[in-house]
């Protein structure tokens, strides 16, 4: 962007991206729309936050999974809801984008450290990566996961996502509080350590762990006693939210974790990353690739600093990308937590990274005329993938605003209330508008009482009326403890490949 002053500069940057990024994701991830941008996981921070910004106390009104997931998830979920005044089946393309936007931001500030590069112009960088990823990602065939699989899971309000934006956004502040020392910083960090602590247990593995440990390497190299004091606080602060927050959340709500032991967590691990390799996805076998590199240069830099020899902000930087994934990687296998494929949510930061190692590695190393090209060649990638994804993003727009078919089914059968296990209930009840309402039940017909607002095991969602479910979604149910529980149905149709038991009269659900 020659010859534009920085606030132009910074103006044009911060409203082309995002409109680039939302074609480019609209224009080519919108396919399986139920599992990528509807399932219940990922519409509970819509839902959420919509009722928190109705009333905050609200939040005692829901059954919560193992942790509150509150920020940035349901702050920027929910007001979207509530402030988009068209279908709730668009949110997901703005959530998107705000979150791609989010990591161009964060990723060009941390970018910058490396070299003399406006943050403005290493965002363009990432955010080319961004949109050719969305192009080109391939989805996923015979596999369970793949990188677009993180990828999509990375641009969603998912369980981990705020942690992951957040973890920039601290990561940048930990760079300046590296090169000021000031206490202003430190208590922006802290301050952001508290709210994130009592959200995610992911930030403090993410985050807080490499951050004490660089601060600690940074204060025995060069002396400075306050970046100890910061350490310190920081560490004492993650410990104190991980006290407090279950308190907050109600601990009768916290599910047991699956747990294994380390050894087999690892074998888990290295047969789904196998896999992956073995399946050809160029997005794992380029991580596997860079991941060793980037933990190796960290352990050399760390080595350096405690034979007493201080660093530039840059190999801080790389100090610091090194330990988050290291982390990242360390303390899902060494607590025995990862045991299946869906568990990589929790690698979900390492992708991100180690594309912003990559690219400033680039930086660092390349000329004031090569970098002044690379930000032309990640402009230019980033709008040309937006303008050739304009038109499929306007057609994908207009096609999830259409019912899905069981929505369609049950609405041609006159039936707006029902039971369901579920993956069938909130992601239903969401792209209807909330005209349909699904009860949350165990493969049993239990009331199954995870992620789920307990006043609708007794009120339809949308109209506040007492409920007289007539339908029965049976995937995933037991349909002998069904029957038993609930009697033989009247009729039995195909609602979009899924079997419905339809009642001439209300069951009889009783919530306990």
């Amino acid at each position: 962007m020659r010859g534009l002053t920085p606030a132009t500069a910074r103006f044009f940057t911060w409203l082309l991206i995002p409109t680039a990024l939302f074609c480019a994701f609209a224009g080519n991830r919108v396919d399986s729309a139920s599992v990528y941008l509807f399932n219940s996981d990922l519409v509970q921070a819509y839902m959420v936050g919509e009722d928190l910004l109705a009333s905050p106390l609200a939040v005692l009104d829901w059954y919560h999974w193992q942790a509150l997931y509150v920020f940035p998830d349901w702050l920027l979920a929910g007001g979207m809801a509530a402030a988009w005044p068209g279908s709730d089946r668009l949110l997901p393309l703005f959530y998107a984008t705000a979150l791609l936007a989010a990591y161009s931001a964060a990723a060009g500030a941390l970018v910058q450290q490396a070299a003399a590069m406006p943050a403005h112009a290493a965002a363009w960088l990432f955010a080319a990566v961004t949109s050719v990823t969305a192009l080109v990602a391939p989805a996923p065939a015979a596999s369970p996961i793949s990188s677009y699989w993180l990828f999509m899971t990375s641009s969603s309000p998912f369980v981990h996502t705020g942690s992951l934006i957040m973890t920039l956004v601290a990561a940048a502040v930990l760079m300046r509080l590296l090169r000021d020392q000031s206490r202003p910083l430190a208590g922006s960090l802290i301050g952001i350590c508290v709210v994130m602590g009592l959200s995610d247990a992911m930030f403090l593995v993410w985050f807080v762990a490499p951050a004490v440990v660089v601060l600690l390497l940074a204060a025995w190299a060069g002396g400075a006693k306050r970046l100890m004091y910061s350490a310190a606080i920081l560490g004492a602060v993650a410990l104190l939210t991980r006290i407090v927050e279950p308190l907050l959340r109600g601990a009768s709500s916290l599910a047991a974790l699956n747990r294994v032991s380390p050894i087999d967590s690892v074998r888990h691990f290295l047969r789904d990353v196998l896999a992956m390799i073995m399946h050809g996805d160029a997005g794992f076998i380029l991580m596997t690739l860079i991941v060793p590199i980037i933990v190796v240069r960290g352990a050399l830099i760390a080595a350096d600093m405690l034979r007493g020899r201080a660093q530039s902000a840059a190999a801080l930087g790389e100090l610091f990308l090194a330990g988050s994934i290291a982390a990242a990687l360390l303390a899902p296998l060494a607590a025995g937590l990862y045991t299946e494929p869906w568990l990589m949510r929790y690698f979900l930061i390492v992708p991100i990274l180690v594309v912003i190692w990559t690219l400033s590695t680039v930086v660092s190393h390349a000329s004031v005329r090569m970098r002044r090209n690379l930000v032309f060649c990640g402009v230019a990638a980033t709008l040309m993938v937006g303008a050739a994804s304009a038109w499929p993003a306007w057609l994908h727009g207009q096609q999830l605003q259409r019912p899905d078919p069981l929505e369609s089914c049950l609405a041609a059968h006159r039936r707006h209330t029902g039971i369901g296990d579920y993956w069938s209930a909130k992601g239903l009840m969401f792209s209807s508008g909330r005209r349909i309402h699904v009860i949350q039940v165990d493969a049993s017909g239990r009331p199954f009482r995870i992620n789920y607002k307990k006043q609708w095991f007794h009120r339809h969602a949308g109209t506040g009326a007492p409920l007289r479910p007539d339908f029965i979604i049976m995937t995933r149910l037991d349909p002998v403890q069904i029957e038993k529980r609930f009697s033989r149905p009247q009729a039995v149709v195909d609602c979009a490949g899924q079997e419905i038991w339809l009642y001439e009269e209300p069951i009889d659900f009783r919530p306990g």
